[in-house]
C-alpha cells in the first residue's frame, strides 16, 4: 500500500470514529460524565421503599466508581415529602438535584421539575441503548405531561388478590383438577370471606379471618375504588364534576361494610393500610388479601411468611368483563428540580438507574424490585422468579393499568373521601348518605381551583375516564 492510500485510509478510519461518536455508537458512562467529575447531587429519598436498598448498595457505589460524581443520599418519611419537598421547591432552595416522586403525587410536582425531553435528544448525555419505548407505557405516560418528559418509572406495582391455597381447598374453592376457582365478583367475595372465617380450635374466638380490609385514611379508597372501577365506574365526568355517587359504588360499599360489621375481616381494621393488612395475611390471620404487588416478596419470604409456601397471587376480579384500565399503578421515579445546579449530571443518575443493566438487579433474590421495563418483566428469568410474573405480563397486555386524574387535588380526593368510606365501614353513615357527602366534598374542593369555570371540557389525562 503506497502512503497516498495508507494516508487516505488513516483519514477514512478517523472521520468514522468522529461519526460514531457523534451518533453514540461510543457512547460510554465514563465519557459522558467527564464534564461533571467531581459534582456532588443530592437526592432526597423516601424512606420505605425496597427499591432504595438498590441505590444505596449497588447503584450509588458503581455510579461513583465510573463517573467521578459524587452522590448524597437525604431520606424524608413519606408522611413528610410532600411538606417537605414543598418548602424547599417554592422556596426556589437548590438543595436536591434528584427527588424521589410517587406517581400519585406527580402533578403537583410538575410546575417544579426539570423537561428532561432536551437531555435525551443530547448525544452526549442520552445512552443509545436506553430504549425508551421499553418502558410500559402507562408508566411512562405517568411522568408525561403534554408529550413532554419529567420523569423515568423506577418501579411497578398494581393490587392484585392473595389467597391461601390449603384453606381454599379446605373450603372446596377448588375445581376437579384442584385449581382455586377465584371469587369472580364482589358478591362471591363476600361469600367466600364469610366462608373462610373460622374458629378453628373452637374456643369462641376468630383465628383466621376471611379476608383483610385496609379501613385506614386512604388505603380504604384505594381498595373500594378499584373495586368500583372494575364494575365499571368513573370519579369524574369530563368537566371534572364527581359522578361516583351511583348504585355501583353504594353496592360496593355495603359490601366493604358487611365484612367488617359481619366479622369476617378483623376489627383492627379500621386502623390498617397496605403493611398491616401484609402482616396479617403473611402471619396466617386471613385467607384472602386485597394488596399492593410491592408487599408479595414479604409474603413469599419464609423468613417473613408462615404462609409462603400456601400463597397463591390472583388477578383482581372484575365485575364489567369488558372493563380494560381499572387497577391503579403505583410507581416512583426519582425527577430533576427546575432549581438544581448539577442538572446534567443528574439526568445521567437517573438515566444510569433505570437502565435495562441496572433494572436486571430488581430481580434478584435480594431485591426482588418490580422493574417498570417490558424487556424484564416478560425475560424467563424474571418468570422463573417471580411466580406473579403471568399476572403482571397479563396486566401490561390487556392495558389493564390505569393512571389517576392528573390534577394535583388527586390527593386530596383520596383523603377526603376515604374520610366518608371509613363512617360508612363503621356504621357512623349508611352507604348511600356516606357517598352523597363524598360527592358534595369532591365538588367543593374541585371548585376552589376552579376547574368549573365557563364550562370547561378536560382531556381524559385530566379527568382519568377510560372506556
Amino acid at each position: 500500500m503506497n502512503s497516498r492510500k495508507y494516508m487516505f485510509l488513516i483519514l477514512i478510519i478517523f472521520i468514522f470514529n468522529i461519526h460514531m461518536t457523534d451518533t453514540g455508537y461510543c457512547w460510554s458512562l465514563s465519557k459522558a460524565s467527564k464534564p461533571y467529575k467531581g459534582q456532588t447531587i443530592t437526592i432526597s429519598l423516601m424512606i420505605g421503599y425496597e427499591v432504595n436498598k438498590i441505590l444505596l448498595d449497588k447503584v450509588i457505589p458503581e455510579f461513583k466508581k465510573k463517573t467521578g460524581i459524587n452522590v448524597e443520599v437525604q431520606f424524608v418519611p413519606y408522611q413528610e415529602v410532600i411538606p417537605q419537598h414543598t418548602r424547599i421547591l417554592k422556596s426556589k432552595d437548590s438543595k436536591y438535584d434528584l427527588i424521589n416522586v410517587d406517581n400519585i403525587w406527580f402533578p403537583f410536582y410538575k410546575p417544579y421539575l426539570e423537561n428532561i425531553d432536551q437531555f435525551i435528544k443530547d448525544s452526549k448525555l442520552s445512552m443509545p441503548k436506553f430504549n425508551i419505548s421499553d418502558f410500559i407505557p402507562e408508566l411512562l405516560q405517568g411522568y408525561q405531561w403534554e408529550e413532554n418528559t419529567y420523569c423515568f418509572p423506577s418501579t411497578f406495582e398494581f393490587p392484585l388478590l392473595m389467597v391461601r391455597k390449603d384453606l381454599f381447598k379446605k373450603a372446596d374453592f377448588i375445581d376437579k383438577n384442584g385449581k382455586i376457582i377465584p371469587p369472580k365478583n364482589l358478591d362471591e367475595y363476600y361469600e367466600y370471606a364469610k366462608k373462610l372465617t373460622q374458629d378453628i380450635d373452637n374456643d369462641g374466638k376468630i383465628d383466621v379471618y376471611g379476608t383483610t380490609l385496609h379501613g385506614y385514611k386512604t388505603g380504604i379508597f384505594d381498595e373500594a375504588i378499584s373495586w368500583y372501577w372494575g364494575s365499571g365506574g368513573e370519579l369524574l365526568d369530563k368537566s371534572l364534576n364527581p359522578i361516583f355517587g351511583n348504585a355501583l359504588l353504594i353496592k360496593t360499599m355495603k359490601i366493604y361494610s358487611n365484612i367488617y360489621h359481619h366479622g369476617y375481616a378483623s376489627p383492627e381494621s379500621t386502623a390498617w393500610e397496605l403493611g398491616e393488612a401484609a402482616t396479617a395475611f403473611r402471619t396466617g390471620k386471613a385467607a384472602m388479601s386485597w394488596n399492593w404487588t410491592m408487599v408479595a416478596p414479604w409474603v413469599l419470604d419464609p423468613k417473613l411468611s408462615y404462609v409462603a409456601d400456601k400463597v397463591e397471587f390472583i388477578k383482581l376480579f372484575k365485575e364489567d368483563t369488558k372493563r380494560v384500565h381499572y387497577l391503579r399503578e403505583a410507581s416512583n421515579a426519582l425527577c430533576i428540580p427546575k432549581n438544581s445546579n448539577n442538572k446534567k449530571a443528574a439526568f445521567l443518575f437517573m438515566q444510569f438507574y433505570t437502565s435495562p443493566v441496572i433494572q436486571e438487579t430488581y430481580v434478584s433474590d435480594q431485591y426482588r424490585i418490580h422493574p417498570s421495563r417490558k424487556s424484564i418483566i416478560f425475560s424467563g428469568k424474571y418468570a422463573s422468579q417471580v411466580p406473579y410474573a403471568t399476572i403482571q405480563r397479563d396486566v401490561i397486555k390487556n392495558h389493564e393499568i390505569r393512571l389517576c386524574p392528573k390534577i394535583p387535588e388527586y390527593t386530596d380526593i383520596d383523603q377526603i373521601v376515604a374520610m366518608r368510606f371509613q363512617q360508612i365501614m363503621t356504621g357512623d353513615l349508611s352507604a348511600q348518605i356516606g357517598i352523597e357527602q363524598a360527592v358534595v366534598d369532591v365538588q367543593k374542593l374541585l371548585s376552589q381551583g376552579n376547574y368549573y369555570e365557563g364550562n370547561k371540557s378536560y382531556t381524559p389525562i385530566f379527568s382519568g375516564i377510560y372506556k
